[in-house]
């Protein structure tokens, strides 16, 4: 799945109140992060080439592994000046993970603060 998010330079999701009560979010220009639910691990930083919109690409994530399609999607681009990864133990040290059926997750929409701190660490991991 995350090779072929960066091969359509695409992100996606499922509906679920969290989300879409905030579909108004993001807009073209915002950081984007995806975190992977199975690694643990977030991503990025991408930029929102698009708002969250229904089915951008429908056929995206077909042939994968996952049971459903994520069917919210925006398109995303590449950040010029850094993009990594951090795992989730690093991650808990600077914004708040909760526990989820499907494993520890980060907050859905970062303040100012915690982009501040999660776009830092990967600045340091990357130089």
């Amino acid at each position: 799945t995350e090779r072929e998010c960066l091969e359509r330079m695409l992100v996606g999701t499922n509906p679920h109140p969290s989300i879409t009560q905030t579909l108004r979010l993001p807009s073209p220009g915002d950081y984007i992060f995806w975190y992977n639910y199975s690694s643990c691990v977030l991503r990025g930083p991408f930029i929102a080439l698009t708002r969250l919109t229904e089915d951008i690409e429908p056929n995206a994530w077909q042939g994968s592994a996952v049971k459903r399609p994520f069917p919210l999607q925006v398109r995303i681009g590449l950040d010029s000046e850094v993009e990594g990864s951090i795992g989730i133990k690093r991650l808990s040290n600077l914004v708040p993970i909760r526990q989820t059926r499907l494993g520890p997750m980060p907050p859905v929409v970062l303040g100012k603060d915690a982009l501040k701190l999660i776009l830092a660490e990967i600045q340091s991991t990357v130089n």
